[in-house]
């Protein structure tokens, strides 16, 4: 199993876990007949997955390049249409939280040795590093720029790979906070701001949920026999093995 495919994985089994204030009641009639797990076809280079719940409640994903959506809520019939409705976000903490500095480790140095080559000369030997993770999954977050900002007003910037980004440590400056930007279709950003250091490592706990955020409101189907038909979407099909 790649290590994306595990995300995807690990995004749609959380998808699972009871939301506190969401009623696990479908709002309309429940066609038992169409409960059961869909899986998309006839769209190329996209996987998705649909998942009915004879209770009246779905869970839905798809994956499309870097793209991964997902979706819980209430499903219901009317008529030859299957109506899918998401449940509202719950109340969640901060999308980042940083946490208590630590010393600078062996897999620090180790991974800085790896990537030193892109630093400045003058800081070629010494750096601060910051680590992106989501604890409750043990999944780190790449790709991910990370502009350090120094108390002298400077700023240094790099790009998180497996979670880890570096900054040049300066003599007469230290770091106070960092700007965080990921690109693509899940675009965020968001500044971040910690206790002044100077040497050593930063942890910054991530939501990873909060990154994975309902994919749309309410989506329309259309029955066709043991089929399902997305309506105003790409052409293609949910089916049941």
């Amino acid at each position: 199993m790649t290590a994306r495919s595990m995300i995807v994985l690990l995004c749609f089994a959380a998808l699972a876990l009871p939301l506190r204030g969401v009623s696990r009641a479908a709002d309309g009639p429940v066609d038992k007949a169409l409960a059961g797990h869909y899986y998309l076809s006839g769209v190329h280079e996209v996987g998705s997955e649909l998942l009915l719940r004879e209770d009246g409640r779905f869970e839905w994903m798809l994956a499309y390049g870097a793209l991964d959506q997902m979706a819980q809520g209430t499903w219901r019939r009317d008529g030859d249409r299957l109506l899918l409705r998401a449940d509202p976000p719950p109340e969640a903490p901060p999308l980042f939280r940083a946490q208590p500095q630590i010393a600078w480790s062996g897999e620090a140095q180790a991974r800085f040795e790896a990537m030193k080559a892109q630093m400045p000369a003058a800081a070629s030997d010494h750096a601060i590093a910051v680590i992106l993770r989501d604890p409750a999954i043990d999944l780190s977050l790449s790709g991910v720029e990370v502009v350090f900002r120094y108390d002298d007003g400077g700023t240094a910037r790099d790009v998180t790979h497996d979670g880890w980004a570096f900054a040049p440590r300066r003599s007469a400056a230290k770091i106070i906070g960092v700007d965080l930007r990921l690109s693509g279709p899940g675009e965020f950003g968001a500044a971040l701001d910690f206790l002044p250091i100077m040497e050593g490592i930063q942890p910054i706990d991530v939501d990873f949920r909060r990154l994975s955020a309902s994919a749309f409101q309410t989506m329309t189907l259309r029955v066709e026999g043991r089929d399902l038909l997305p309506i105003g979407m790409a052409p293609g099909r949910y089916t049941r093995p």
